[in-house]
């Protein structure tokens, strides 16, 4: 049986995915992103990390097709690809899972705008949450 570490990421109450725990790279303690006029609506704006600029994105605006909130507790940078990163605004820390092959489930309607971007689906304490590609998820050219 395969196993595997996960980040168990809740975007908005009672919603979470499941990020590879190599595609997540630092935790931004009360980030301040810069807001850029004309961005997307769930754009939060550009933070910045480690000498550049980089999105910020409210996940949980993404997938409700409403407007990104203003601020967030926390910033999670992802690696999209190679010399490429995002943020993600949380307001709870990730959580380390372990996934395994038994877990996998279908997934669940309600999670339809994620299904491009989701790899698989586990069933995590009774809930099913997407294993989402970062690279997929941010629109990052992906390799083929």
């Amino acid at each position: 049986m395969t196993t595997a570490i996960a980040r168990l990421v809740e975007y908005a109450p009672g919603k979470c995915i499941a990020l590879a725990a190599h595609a997540t790279v630092e935790i931004v303690k009360q980030p301040a992103p810069v807001a850029v006029p004309g961005a997307a609506h769930h754009a939060m704006g550009l933070l910045a990390w480690q000498g550049q600029r980089i999105a910020m994105i409210d996940l949980a605006a993404w997938a409700k097709g409403a407007r990104a909130r203003e601020s967030a507790r926390y910033a999670l940078v992802l690696a999209c690809g190679p010399g490429a990163f995002a943020a993600l605004a949380l307001d709870a820390l990730p959580v380390n899972v372990t996934v395994r092959d038994a877990q996998q489930c279908d997934l669940p309607e309600r999670d339809a705008p994620l299904r491009h971007a989701a790899l698989s689906c586990v069933d995590i304490d009774g809930e099913a949450v997407p294993i989402v590609d970062v690279a997929r998820l941010l629109g990052a050219p992906t390799s083929t």
